[in-house]
């Protein structure tokens, strides 16, 4: 556009009309496109994050570099870090497809507005998270809120 612009440097005015016509249109264009390829990735990573869970939840490492370096890490661990560590992941996994489940309800207008709740009391409210996040916060030497 600013191309655009500088090729009628004698018609100012035309320039201008032209600037305030078509810089609105690409803005629109732009934050358009954008919305879709954000909403498409976040669908996919919130399919991703819920399959994770479900793998973590089911007693297994999810499939992926990610979960095989973990598994690796867990195996030369005692039995008690390898549980400690699933059920970080476990949790970081549902807060994670909690926010994003979230942001997609908010997209889409179904969810309430925000009433000041937290990642951390949406926790609370889940009794295997709670018991997750005595875990967690028991093997980082805090005690849990």
């Amino acid at each position: 556009m600013h191309m655009a612009f500088n090729q009628f440097p004698d018609r100012p005015l035309i320039a201008m009309v032209g600037a305030i016509t078509l810089a609105p249109l690409a803005l629109i264009a732009i934050f358009a496109y954008g919305t879709r390829e954000a909403e498409r990735w976040l669908v996919t990573e919130l399919a991703e994050h819920r399959s994770a869970l479900e793998a973590l939840r089911g007693g297994r490492w999810p499939d992926g570099p990610s979960g095989e370096k973990i598994a690796a890490l867990a195996g030369r661990l005692d039995t008690e870090g390898a549980k400690h560590i699933r059920r970080y992941w476990e949790l970081q996994a549902w807060l994670v497809a909690e926010a994003e489940e979230t942001m997609i309800e908010k997209a889409a207008g179904d969810a309430p507005s925000s009433t000041g709740s937290s990642a951390r009391s949406a926790a609370a409210r889940s009794p295997h998270c709670r018991r997750s996040c005595r875990s967690v916060a028991t093997t980082n030497g805090r005690s849990p809120s």
